[in-house]
C-alpha cells in the first residue's frame, strides 16, 4: 500500500515537472511595441479603476448622508403630537 502511494506520488511529481516545462515552452514573446501596449492597456485600467471606486465612495458617502437625513427626519416627526381627530377648516 505505501509503495503504490509512493509510486502514485512520484508519478504526479513527475506530470507536474512536464506540465511546467510545456506551460514555460508556450509562454509568448512581445516585442518592444507589443510590451509598451499592453503597459498602455495596463495603466488606462488602472486609471479606470480609481475613478470607479471614487465613484463608488462618492455614492456611499450621499447614501449615508441621505440615509441620516431620513433617520432625523422620521424621528423629528415622530416626537410631535398629532391631533387624535383630523382638523377640518370651514370657509
Amino acid at each position: 500500500m505505501a509503495e503504490e502511494e509512493t509510486n502514485l506520488l512520484d508519478t504526479r511529481v513527475k506530470e507536474e515537472e512536464e506540465e511546467g516545462e510545456n506551460e514555460s515552452k508556450v509562454a509568448p514573446h512581445l516585442n518592444d511595441t507589443q510590451v509598451k501596449k499592453l503597459d498602455e492597456i495596463l495603466t488606462q485600467i488602472q486609471l479606470y479603476s480609481e475613478f470607479v471606486l471614487e465613484k463608488v465612495d462618492d455614492i456611499i458617502t450621499c447614501t449615508l448622508v441621505l440615509f441620516c437625513f431620513f433617520l432625523f427626519w422620521t424621528n423629528s416627526n415622530l416626537s410631535r403630537e398629532f391631533p387624535s381627530e383630523p382638523e377640518f377648516r370651514s370657509f
